[in-house]
């Protein structure tokens, strides 16, 4: 059974899925997503919606993220943030570190990620075990060991890094309405996040340059990436 304190936000999302259905399959995120999501957020009684992305003072982040997508506080007081993507599944796993940071934030009491997504997505390291409507508590370092690729692609957007992350994070689809994109049946999904934070996974700056997780070796394209834009004595080695 869902629980009640959600319901708002699962009324939020329909409504943004079903605005999104009317605009057809060629939606963009920060043009339509957004703005439907906090408009319908704001429709709810007593919520309020801020109107630009929040910036957060994560405690386990060197050189910050962006901000964050939907920030907003329910009748009760309580802040809720939320990371939103279409399309692009592989870079949800950014998006779940953000949100589980913020959750340690004073004043936070719940996290989510909306994701647009097609049902047909199969391509590696998609992030899709975040997708499945079965609740399931994700340890992070196997996170990291099957999204591998996925993570070497978000490193390179920029220099914000995690210097922390939860042991384990459970995520629950909460809602899954329809929507269209690029013209194919898909789905929009809420999906709570619920880190664990009784023994943080400290990132280490002699391992991989602090970018992965103590033990989970990184795929080679991270190596030679690495390469280009720092000098190691030993050199880094390559995977086989």
């Amino acid at each position: 059974m869902v629980s009640s304190e959600w319901s708002d936000v699962i009324k939020a999302t329909e409504a943004t899925a079903a605005k999104l259905w009317t605009l057809g399959g060629n939606i963009s995120e920060t043009r339509d997503q957004q703005p439907a999501m906090r408009g319908a957020l704001k429709s709810q009684p007593g919520w309020r919606v801020d109107e630009h992305q929040t910036t957060l003072p994560l405690p386990g982040w060197c050189h910050r993220p962006g901000g964050i997508d939907v920030s907003a506080t329910d009748p009760a007081g309580r802040r809720w943030v939320g990371e939103l993507k279409l399309r692009k599944t592989d870079e949800i796993l950014w998006d779940l570190v953000k949100v589980a940071d913020a959750l340690r934030v004073s004043g936070t009491s719940a996290g989510f990620l909306q994701v647009g997504a097609m049902p047909s997505a199969s391509r590696e390291d998609m992030c899709l075990e975040l997708l499945q409507p079965e609740a399931a508590v994700h340890d992070t370092v196997s996170l990291f060991r099957t999204n591998r690729i996925a993570w070497v692609w978000l490193l390179q957007g920029g220099t914000a890094r995690p210097v922390e992350l939860p042991h384990a994070i459970r995520t629950t689809v909460m809602a899954d309405p329809k929507i269209r994109l690029d013209n194919k049946a898909s789905k929009l999904l809420l999906i709570s996040v619920e880190p664990d934070w009784s023994a943080p996974i400290r990132m280490d700056r002699d391992w991989w340059c602090g970018d992965w997780p103590p033990g989970v070796e990184p795929h080679a394209r991270y190596v030679v990436w690495c390469r280009r834009r720092v000098k190691t004595d030993p050199p880094l080695p390559v995977e086989n």
